[in-house]
């Protein structure tokens, strides 16, 4: 380079206007800002447990209490309120404390688990935050830019982007999502990575370089809007396949999460009564929609407070909720179905899974033992 030559910008030197270079370096500051706007409210979700156990350097002193740690991921702050969304999966220790990026570290709780679709909210207390813009994730096409944040390896802040491979079900004409056991889901994929008959449908595919720190972070578009939830990466031979809950999924228990943790605390009451006191299924799934419909007292004199309880209880991770307790007998499914329909104007199942052997197809629950025959005829009856 000769001495006292100017270094050119790059579209300078291709012969762009200054006005060319000014759109450009107004983009390029736009985008920065987003970026960082993003930034500070996206978490890092550490979950812990903790032992008591002795120190082997000191077997004749106390036992000292050691934090293990169980699960990490990411998560962000989808309300003001101090309301995140993440994986369930990144939430499997007793204490979680989620990490911002400024270095502060404090205490969450979990507000409501949904272990089909593998999602998690969180809340922190004392602390305003900035929630993420959503955006229509049926709105997508393939090969739209999108890009992730996340912890991948434990680096906060990590930045990648990509394009949009495929559609999630809830676009088109496809089959709905449906994963029984998330956890399982996982294991069998890593297990059986080259296993095409796994139901992948329901989730935005990404060629994005997706990582184990990324789970539960969000999945943007250019304009820095929320378009899905990091859930898994789904090894290829050639690589890997990102994939993402789409965000339309989740907007329910977004704008009510209070509702949907006292609709699954009271069915887990209602399961735990059942196995206590042995009761029948019609007298355990009445008792459901009786306490069900206590939870949503002060909505049901408006029509806005109706159109409230219509979205949360047509909410998948909701009817699956009752659906479980269906699981066995079969024989008046189609009864307490519409039981369910009268109570809250929902279809208990989706479209096409009406039949015993649909149902219990996609029935995985965890918390009711086989019943007896004894139990399957007494419940029938």
């Amino acid at each position: 380079m000769a001495e006292g030559s100017v270094v050119e910008h790059p579209m300078m030197a291709e012969g762009a206007t200054p006005e060319a270079l000014a759109e450009a370096e107004r983009r390029e500051k736009a985008r920065r800002e987003m970026v960082a706007r993003v930034d500070a409210s996206v978490v890092v979700v550490r979950s812990w447990n903790t032992i008591v156990e002795k120190d082997p350097e000191d077997l004749d002193g106390p036992p000292q209490k050691v934090k293990l740690p169980e699960s990490r991921g990411s998560a962000f702050f989808v309300r003001p309120d101090g309301y995140l969304m993440t994986n369930k999966h990144c939430t499997q220790g007793e204490t979680i404390t989620v990490l911002f990026s400024s270095g502060k570290e404090v205490n969450a709780r979990v507000v409501y688990k949904d272990r089909h679709r593998d999602i998690a909210i969180l809340k922190v207390d004392g602390i305003e935050t900035t929630p993420l813009p959503l955006a229509d994730s049926d709105e997508l096409h393939r090969l739209d830019p999108l890009w992730l944040i996340g912890a991948p390896a434990g680096m906060e802040g990590n930045t990648v982007a990509g394009v949009v491979s495929n559609l999630p079900s809830s676009i088109g004409d496809r089959t709905p999502l449906q994963i029984e056991d998330f956890a399982q889901f996982l294991h069998e994929a890593q297990q059986n990575p080259h296993d095409t008959s796994k139901h992948f449908d329901g989730f935005i595919r990404t060629d994005a370089d997706m990582h184990g720190g990324n789970s539960g972070g969000p999945m943007l578009n250019y304009r820095g809007e929320v378009i899905g939830i990091n859930a898994m990466i789904r090894p290829t031979e050639g690589g890997s396949i990102g994939m993402a809950i789409p965000v339309n999924e989740v907007k329910a228990m977004i704008e009510h999460p209070e509702l949907f943790a006292e609709v699954s605390q009271t069915i887990d009451d209602v399961v735990a009564a059942k196995a206590e006191y042995d009761l029948r299924l019609s007298e355990t799934f009445d008792a459901a929609l009786t306490l069900t419909q206590l939870v949503f007292e002060q909505l049901a004199d408006s029509e806005k407070g109706k159109a409230i309880i219509q979205k949360v209880m047509s909410d998948r991770g909701i009817r699956r909720l009752f659906q479980d307790m269906l699981r066995h007998p079969a024989t008046k499914r189609e009864v307490y179905a519409k039981k369910f329909f009268d109570q809250f104007g929902v279809n208990l199942y989706e479209p096409g899974l009406q039949t015993e052997t649909e149902v219990d197809a996609v029935s995985n629950i965890d918390f009711v033992p086989d019943a007896s025959e004894e139990d399957k005829a007494r419940d029938a009856a």
